[in-house]
Parts: C-alpha cells; structure tokens; sequence
C-alpha cells in the first residue's frame, strides 16, 4: 500500500535534544484513500516551507494536475511574492462576508478571490485577513465543507505556512500520518541511500538556518542547527558594502552580488556593478564592487558554519566516522552554490566534499523518492503519543 509521507514536527514531545533542530515540515492529508489535501507546515520561520510548497506544486502542476495553494501566511505572502502575483482578499473575508445555506453551500461564488499564476494548471489563494483568521480558519465547519467543494475543482490542495498545532485539533481529521525527517529526505534527494548502516554526513545550508546531521540505518544520529543562512551573508554583503562604499544596497542586489563574484576562500579580484543609494548625496549610483569586499563580508557567518561542523564530526561516533572520511560530506540547500564552497569546506576539515546536483531541490527530491520508491518505505514512520512519569 502506498504511503502518503507527511513530516511534522510536535513542540511539545519530551524528546531528546537532537530532534529539537529545526526542520522543514511537510504534512499531506490521506483523505478518502486520495491524496487531496497537503499541509506544509513549521515550527519556526524561515525555514523555506513556502519554497518547498511552491515547488511541489508546481511539479503536480507540470504533470497535469489542478493545483491550488492557499497561502496562509499573510504577514509575508511569500506566495504572491514567489509567482509574482498581487495578493487579493482571501478565504476568511470570503466566510466572514458570505450567507451559507442550511447545507453549508455558498451564496456568492469564490473564482473572485482566486488567482491564476503563470504556471499551467496553478493556481493562488489567500487565507485572509480578517475574523476567523488563520488560526481559527481550518477549524470552522465551513472552512471543512468549502475545502470538500475545492476538492471537487482541483486535484490537489496546498496549505502554506498553516501551524502545525492546528492540524490535531482541527475538524479535517487526517487517516494516515507518516514522519520524515528533513535531513533523510535531504539525503534520499541527493541520490544516496540512506538505509544501509553507514555514516552519512549531510549540511543543508538554506535561507535562515544552515542543518547539520549524521544520518545512519534511515535515521538521524546527531544533528545541529545554526541561525545562519543565505538572507545572513546577504545583510553582512548589505552592511559591508554600506561601510566601504558609503553605499546603500537591496537584499536582491547583494544576493546577485553574492553569487556572481562572492567566494567563500580568496580569489583574484573582480568586480561586478552595484547599484544603490549614495549616503552622503542620497543620489541614486553604480559602484563597481570588489570581490574581496564581498569575501570579507561572508567569510566570518561561513566560519560560524565551519564551527558548527567541526563539533558535529566530532561528536559522531568513530565508526561512523570512516565512512564519511571515505564517502566525504555532503552539501545541499541553496547558499551551497557560493563559488568555492566546497573547496572552503575541505580545506577547513581535510575531508572531500560534495556538492548536490541541483542543491536547492534535494528536499523536494527526497519525498518523492520516499513516496514513489518501495526500498524507502521503513524511512516513514507513524508517530506513537507515550505518557512518561
């Protein structure tokens, strides 16, 4: 039988340190034997999750598959911001300003509030606003009766930045819930089989946070998590540039600047153009930018990354230890396409490293692979609530 994967992430188990890290959660609803509803879901911000439902999506979209997504985050919109679409009122102004029947069906129609994105067969929506909010959104029995509606339209429904807690007490029960830890769909993502009783060693550096794990036999040995990420070398670009150039620069011109002339180990000086506000004369400029500049802005956050590495490798127990000095470690997320990372991290711990193809989709590949391939089905396990004294 096949399994639909979620992964999640309860706050409040008394478990051990190692599985406090931060993770990426994805939660899919088995709804009817059918995979109709998904929840992406997480315990901390910044930890991609709208990247991660945007993607999903867009792969079912590519398949031919009608594919909605209701944003539910709308401090940020990441969505609208992602596939570039102005948000408009969403399903909570819907519920709250439209009469429903004695069989809970609509009196005013809801193709006003939802948006057609660029991607084929995708389509947007926001939770809204305004009372219920959110919080109270998934709960209501009208929020459960219009989703059954939408399930009739659309061949799969993506919640976005939906809070996990909700997802128990909620009125939409799920039947099967299966746990996947972030750093082992990261790993079955980069093609590496993660069943066998060898020591993998996996960094996934992303937006916020950087996860470093041991991973062996399908599960995690010792993991750690660092506040540091793509959005924090790009503030140190943002801050440097400032001080050097008495330059004022966006978060979009120093990630561009990051990844065109950035290097994580020193390299011949080039120069790419930054533009931005003049301090002094508050006049609109263009300053050719050093690389060593934006070396020197990066260098210590990627330090801080190399610390955290350092104590995991040293913590890992020593049989493990010879498979990764053998196999090398192995890096994925987004920010691992720095020029020269690689060569930064091997050089710091005498050990190989590999650099994921396709680093930022590795996640993504993971649970597809856990869903679609049998070999990986002892990888999804049931979560079991125990009492402790």
């Amino acid at each position: 039988m096949r399994k639909e994967v979620i992964v999640h992430k309860n706050p409040k188990s008394p478990i051990s340190e190692i599985f406090r890290t931060l993770r990426t959660n994805i939660q899919f609803m088995d709804i009817n034997k059918k995979m109709k509803t998904m929840l992406i879901t997480s315990t901390f911000a910044g930890e991609g999750k709208s990247w991660v439902a945007a993607n999903i999506a867009t792969t079912f979209a590519q398949t031919g598959k009608k594919v909605l997504i209701i944003d539910a985050d709308m401090r940020k919109g990441r969505q609208y911001a992602i596939f570039g679409v102005a948000p408009r009122p969403g399903l909570s102004n819907y519920l709250s300003s439209t009469e429903f029947d004695d069989k809970g069906q609509a009196t005013e129609s809801l193709k006003e509030y939802i948006q057609e994105t660029e991607v084929n067969n995708l389509f947007i929506i926001t939770s809204g606003n305004v009372p219920p909010n959110p919080a109270e959104l998934i709960g209501s029995a009208q929020m459960v009766n219009l989703i059954e509606n939408l399930k009739n339209v659309f061949d799969i429904i993506i919640f976005d930045g939906t809070p996990c807690e909700l997802v128990a007490d909620s009125m939409v029960k799920a039947k099967n819930i299966y746990i996947v830890d972030k750093p082992v769909a990261d790993a079955i993502g980069a093609g590496l089989d993660v069943t066998k009783s060898r020591g993998i060693m996996i960094v996934n550096i992303g937006a916020e946070t950087t996860e470093i794990s041991v991973l062996s036999l399908g599960g995690i040995v010792i993991s750690k998590s660092v506040k540091i990420g793509g959005n924090k070398l790009d503030d140190c670009i943002i801050s440097h540039i400032r001080k050097v150039y008495n330059l004022v620069i966006g978060s979009k011109t120093a990630e561009s600047l990051k990844k065109e002339i950035g290097s994580a180990i020193k390299c011949d000086e080039k120069f790419a153009p930054g533009f931005g506000r003049n301090v002094l004369s508050g006049l609109p400029v263009s300053v050719d930018i050093s690389s060593d500049v934006v070396y020197q802005a990066i260098i210590d956050p990627l330090h801080s990354i190399m610390d955290s590495i350092k104590v995991i490798l040293e913590r890992t127990p020593p049989e493990l230890a010879a498979d990764i000095i053998k196999n090398g470690i192995y890096v994925s997320g987004g920010t691992s396409n720095i020029n020269n990372l690689e060569a930064f991290i091997s050089g710091e711990t005498n050990l190989k490293v590999n650099v994921v193809e396709n680093p930022s989709e590795s996640v993504v590949r993971g649970l597809m692979g856990v869903v679609s391939n049998p070999e990986f089905e002892g990888i999804a396990y049931t979560p079991q609530d125990k009492v402790y004294d």
